[in-house]
């Protein structure tokens, strides 16, 4: 819509034209969202925002005079800067904002000494499972036998000789020579991890 057929289309609301009413919501409807776009995070309620602004469109194409010589668009947007400015302006419209800083955390401890508050940072904590599966995927080296004792060891199975039994049903031969790469193999371990 042009700034001329805009005009007319205020005059013709402040008459009472219903349909020229609504063409002008319709016309702000965009203008308004923007400006609840850009302050929504300072309002308590931005539908009351939106609302006020539809209203004072229409109250703006009452009071609009085309003589004056101003484009009714000007005119409006104006009127909607200080809609905007009232809401940021008045608390009870506003969000309340609480800023807190770390210094305001601190507290005495026994003895009277400011203690400052340790932020816990959550990304550094490691779980001790995650430590256990590296530890023991890296003494492994991709052997599945060795895999398969670590796995035991790990899950508190520390008997040599029922580790060594499985390990004969599971890969096959003597148990006995099971047994020794067992022992052969927590030496290994032992000097790796000392």
């Amino acid at each position: 819509m042009n700034t001329e057929k805009l005009n007319i289309t205020a005059v013709q609301a402040a008459q009472g034209c219903l349909e020229s009413e609504r063409a002008l919501i319709l016309y702000f409807i965009p203008i308004i969202q923007r400006m609840s776009k850009e302050v929504w995070h300072l309002l308590r309620d931005e539908s009351a925002f939106e609302q006020a602004c539809y209203r004072k469109v229409l109250n703006a194409a009452r009071k609009y005079n085309p003589a004056a010589g101003r484009s009714f668009r000007n005119f409006v947007l104006h009127k909607l800067r200080g809609v905007r400015s009232k809401y940021l302006a008045v608390p009870k419209y506003r969000i309340k904002l609480n800023y807190l800083s770390i210094e305001a955390l601190a507290s005495k401890d026994d003895e009277g000494n400011e203690t400052t508050y340790e932020v816990p940072d959550n990304l550094a904590v490691i779980d001790d499972a995650l430590i256990i599966n590296e530890k023991i995927a890296l003494l492994a080296e991709d052997d599945s036998r060795k895999l398969a004792i670590l796995n035991a060891w790990s899950n508190g199975e520390y008997n040599d000789s029922e580790t060594a039994s499985f390990l004969a049903k599971r890969y096959g031969g003597n148990s006995e020579s099971h047994r020794k790469f067992i022992n052969r193999f927590r030496t290994t371990c032992q000097k790796a991890l000392a």
